[in-house]
């Protein structure tokens, strides 16, 4: 019969990803070891965003440790998952600090992505004073906001009831 390749269980890797199906995400990866496959950026980058749907933080940074060990360099979208699952299992001053590493050390061109996943992190801190200076980036660099980047923002303000800010931003 057929042998699946990296780029079999990378489609199927993805599908589970955007399913929110992470544990069949990290079964399917098992397996596709078991065969002696090795993953690539794309395998790591889909898993990690398994793990950002399913808000498995621990899950998505030993996925990008391991990334780092077998030489795979992150990119753009693998930095946006791992910021997002850690702003989402529970661990959003570890997303933020993600966040400022990429930024100082400029190890990826941000993208809306990016910031959103950022902005995401700010909500359970009600990080507002970080939240409007994010927004302000995303305006300087021209990136197109959408509803869900303002519905962040305003979730970060209004716990602190900050309705003038929120709605001035």
């Amino acid at each position: 019969g057929l042998v699946p390749s990296v780029v079999t269980y990378n489609s199927l890797i993805s599908t589970l990803a955007k399913a929110g199906q992470w544990e069949k995400a990290l079964e399917i990866f098992a397996e596709m070891r078991g065969r002696g496959l090795k993953g690539d950026v794309v395998t790591f980058t889909a898993l990690i965003n398994a793990c950002d749907k399913g808000a498995q933080a621990p899950k998505a940074l030993e996925l990008f440790e391991t990334m780092h060990k077998e030489g795979l360099t992150p990119n753009v979208m693998t930095y946006s998952a791992l910021i997002g699952a850690c702003a989402k299992g529970g661990d959003p001053d570890r997303a933020l600090g993600i966040f400022r590493d990429v930024l100082t050390e400029s190890l990826v061109k941000p993208d809306v992505i990016m910031y959103r996943a950022a902005l995401g992190a700010c909500v359970p801190k009600g990080k507002w004073r970080l939240a409007r200076s994010l927004l302000q980036d995303m305006k300087d660099l021209r990136f197109r906001l959408n509803v869900q980047i303002y519905n962040d923002l305003f979730a970060t303000f209004l716990p602190s009831g900050r309705i003038t800010e929120a709605t001035a931003a």
